[in-house]
């Protein structure tokens, strides 16, 4: 088919390319495809901080609480799953933009986690995780007192 389209039409060869590439992304994981793409790490991540917290709202549509594991550390969040996305039995492809498989995002934040306070939850697709900051950096007020003054001659 491929000699055939080349000859009668010039422009098919290049749709015939794009058909392959696409036939091939689609089987590949996660972290490969979207990457060859140009588009951005799954899952996307927004962060934030407030005095008290580090906030991070992942996107993680049609999946549940069994399928995401969250881990924290000094100073990291990690994300991981697996999502598949079936395709029914005898039938074939056309075009596969939903990426399946599994994924791992690791966000470093500046500063250290309270990992007992961590809490997670998933509503309607967005996981959100709030990350109390350790006392360690939370911003302290230091007061500022005058110096005694050195005796003179000194």
């Amino acid at each position: 088919m491929l000699l055939n389209t080349m000859f009668n039409n010039p422009l098919g060869v290049t749709r015939e390319m794009d058909r392959l590439f696409d036939s091939m992304m689609s089987s590949q994981p996660l972290g490969f495809a979207p990457a060859l793409r140009g588009q951005w790490s799954y899952p996307a991540i927004n962060v934030w901080e407030d005095e008290d917290n580090f906030v991070a709202e992942a996107e993680l549509p049609g999946m549940s609480l069994d399928d995401i594991e969250v881990l924290v550390t000094d100073d990291e969040l990690t994300i991981k799953g697996a999502r598949e996305i079936a395709v029914p039995e005898e039938s074939r492809p056309l075009r596969r933009e939903r990426a399946s498989g599994v994924f791992e995002r690791t966000i470093t934040v500046p500063g250290p986690i309270d990992g007992d306070g961590v809490e997670a939850k998933l509503t309607h697709g967005v996981l959100s995780i709030t990350m109390p900051k350790a006392e360690a950096a939370k911003p302290r007020r230091i007061k500022v007192r005058a110096a005694k003054s050195l005796p003179k001659g000194s």
